[in-house]
């Protein structure tokens, strides 16, 4: 299967572009895409940084007992693609869930989009 039609893990982890270092658990990750979603921000806009993501097969290892994260150690990277490459693509990438408009509570109880 492909990573783009299964990118879930229990972590995000961002490589490169203006949000890279920064780990997300993956609800946490697809709720901060839909805001900028919402509330209508262009991919070329700093609030849209979020959806110029794209899932990668490369995982990342969390070292550090202090974060957030600790005790999930392994994430898949997602990496930044530039605002003007989305626009040649004509869309930006939309994980299962997104493309679904599932609830949360739909995935919650099933771990899978409705």
């Amino acid at each position: 299967m492909s990573v783009y039609a299964n990118p879930r893990s229990d972590l995000v982890a961002l490589r490169d572009g203006p949000r890279h270092g920064r780990w997300f658990f993956y609800r946490d990750w697809l709720t901060t895409r839909s805001a900028s979603r919402r509330m209508r921000y262009p991919l070329d806009h700093h609030c849209a940084a979020t959806r110029c993501y794209l899932p990668t097969t490369d995982t990342a290892t969390n070292t550090d007992p202090n974060a957030i994260a600790h005790g999930h150690t392994h994430a898949r990277i997602w990496t930044w693609v530039t605002p003007a490459q989305w626009q040649r693509w004509g869309r930006e990438y939309l994980t299962p869930e997104e493309s679904a408009g599932a609830s949360w509570p739909d995935i919650e109880q099933t771990g899978e989009a409705a």
